[in-house]
């Protein structure tokens, strides 16, 4: 028998919203991972790679020299930030085109298997104006931190929902921050609770990957021999891959409190006008035929 898929719109409490986060990604777990492996996975190698020169210049005794002057240190781990907040910002764009292609299916009463082809299709569509919506938030909140470092976490918070607007409901770049906005309306402290808590559950499940580097760090310190490069990127390659691995639950876990907002807001789900619709239908269908 087939597991009825969880209906991610309907208006649902504080609570609710976390647990239904943790069924959908438990739900979804194998078509998440096989899509995030193809998708996703690649450019997290190609930041890994990267990082490897600044621990070798760490591990080689050359860091003094690397990070001295403006040296080559500098170059290395700026690249290394900025390709950090690209690959963030792709697997962003990768669950949300997830999520909009599982409520559309869903909505239209189709099996609900997501290829490859279909995800790539929805980011390349919606790509371009995603990393433009990603710039402008940032500036807006590195804007506010300049000000003063309140204004940041509070513009921070309202336009939380931006991205959901743009991907999942075809909004254009102004008209997404607008509605995102409007949605936290009266709900601000309400939402910023719930990003807390989702970063402090994301955060304490992503120490899991992070063992590896206490271990070796302590066998260090326990025996005065530094890790080797090997080790290091080891370690590194597995805190890295489990820390954007939480990051999808961080991501999905905005993305169901978007669309209980949303339904909240529109007070009644889309599901139920297209079931009133078909009633209606089938109700003068039946009239005729009498």
């Amino acid at each position: 028998m087939q597991t009825k898929k969880i209906n991610l719109l309907e208006k649902r409490t504080f609570s609710d919203e976390l647990t239904v986060t943790f069924q959908f990604i438990k739900q979804e777990f194998k078509s998440l991972i096989k899509a995030f492996s193809a998708i996703v996975l690649p450019l997290i190698f190609v930041e890994l790679f990267l990082q490897s020169f600044l621990l070798r210049d760490i591990l080689g005794g050359a860091a003094r020299n690397a990070f001295a002057d403006g040296g080559s240190g500098w170059t290395t781990m700026l690249v290394n930030y900025l390709l950090a907040i690209f690959v963030f910002a792709w697997l962003q764009l990768f669950v949300l085109s997830y999520l909009r292609l599982y409520t559309d299916k869903y909505l239209q009463q189709e099996e609900i298997k997501i290829s490859f082809l279909e995800l790539l299709k929805v980011m390349g569509r919606n790509s371009g104006l995603f990393f433009v919506l990603g710039i402008v938030y940032l500036f807006y909140v590195v804007m506010g931190c300049v000000i003063f470092i309140l204004p940041g976490i509070y513009i921070s918070v309202i336009f939380i929902f931006s991205s959901c607007f743009l991907i999942i409901r075809d909004r254009k770049l102004f008209s997404a921050f607008a509605s995102s906005a409007d949605l936290c309306r009266g709900q601000w402290w309400n939402t910023f609770g719930y990003i807390l808590l989702c970063s402090l559950i994301v955060s304490m499940l992503g120490y899991v990957f992070n063992l590896p580097y206490l271990g070796i760090f302590l066998e260090a310190y326990l025996t005065g021999n530094q890790p080797g490069l090997f080790e290091l990127t080891l370690v590194n390659s597995v805190g890295t891959i489990g820390r954007y691995l939480m990051n999808i639950v961080f991501i999905v876990g905005i993305g169901v409190r978007f669309f209980s907002r949303l339904e909240r807001k529109e007070h009644r789900t889309l599901l139920d006008k297209i079931g009133q619709i078909g009633t209606e239908e089938r109700t003068e269908s039946g009239e005729d035929g009498v």
